[in-house]
């Protein structure tokens, strides 16, 4: 068995489970079954540390709310899948896959059967596009698009897998070749796919610099009272400037990203409070001044 390659297999009935090991494995996330009985969850997935690809299947639809940690394409099978992202509407379904941007939260409605997901590294699939002689000076947002697939789709996809179940499985000395070919193929097969659904365009790496920043501000002070114009003034550009930065960043406002904070921030309060702590005592509670 690789090293550099490794095989993630779920298997459950019960939600609570799978919401806890996909947690461990994927970051934290919410599902809500849409019925009652086993849930019948499977994951196989298999991948590097830049690519990874699998399949899941589920015998009850369920509610999912999640964030990526690389550009993540959903491609159903059996299945079809209803998903907003900030105020953005996409859905999944008779050759449609949708392809969600890293750190992008979102939430879906899965219906019950089997889909594939490829995921690959952000590194590695901007590294591909500056192949094609972009300027250096620039880097690139990618956005969550709706991505029209046929057959050809389907079965790259399934190949990968294929070929990725073979790497776990060879010898040692096969690793550093095989594994960089197939995060090469699949590296540049998503950026393609992404570049015609237009899901990528360079924009300033201040531009992501100033996104980042006030992202990483807003989740340490999520449970102040926080206003677009604070937020300008701590990032030191305009509403505008900041507006646009984390439109491209994040496909979301400035303020969709306090929301989304307060809300996860509240809830990991309640999880670590007496019971008696609520939403809304929460926010009652928080600090008013502003740093």
């Amino acid at each position: 068995m690789l090293p550099n390659v490794r095989t993630l297999h779920i298997r459950t009935d019960d939600a609570d489970e799978a919401r806890e090991r996909l947690a461990r494995e994927f970051g934290g996330h919410s599902r809500v079954p849409d019925a009652r009985g086993p849930l019948g969850y499977e994951l196989f997935a298999v991948g590097t540390r830049g690519v990874m690809a699998g399949s899941t299947t589920a015998r009850l639809g369920s509610t999912l709310r999640a964030a990526t940690t690389g550009p993540t394409l959903h491609l159903p099978l059996s299945s079809t899948g209803r998903y907003r992202v900030g105020r953005r509407k996409l859905e999944a379904g008779n050759g449609v896959a949708v392809l969600l941007a890293a750190g992008h939260e979102y939430t879906a409605r899965l219906a019950a059967g089997s889909w594939l997901a490829l995921r690959i590294d952000t590194t590695l699939l901007s590294n591909a596009l500056d192949a094609g002689g972009n300027r250096p000076s620039r880097a690139w947002a990618f956005d969550s698009v709706e991505v029209q697939l046929s057959a050809g789709g389907v079965a790259f996809v399934r190949e990968t897998i294929a070929r990725l179940r073979e790497l776990e499985a060879a010898a040692d000395r096969l690793a550093k070749d095989a594994i960089e070919t197939v995060e090469c193929r699949a590296t540049y097969w998503l950026a393609d796919r992404l570049q015609e659904a237009q899901g990528v365009g360079p924009v300033p790496r201040d531009s992501v610099t100033v996104a980042e920043n006030i992202d990483r501000w807003i989740r340490e002070h999520a449970l102040v009272p926080i206003t677009l114009e604070d937020l300008a003034r701590i990032a030191g550009v305009s509403a505008r400037v900041l507006q646009k930065a984390c439109n491209a960043r994040w496909g979301r406002s400035p303020l969709e990203l306090v929301a989304s904070h307060r809300m996860a921030a509240a809830r990991q309060r309640i999880l670590t409070a007496p019971s008696t702590i609520t939403v809304t005592s929460t926010f009652r509670m928080s600090p008013s001044s502003r740093t």
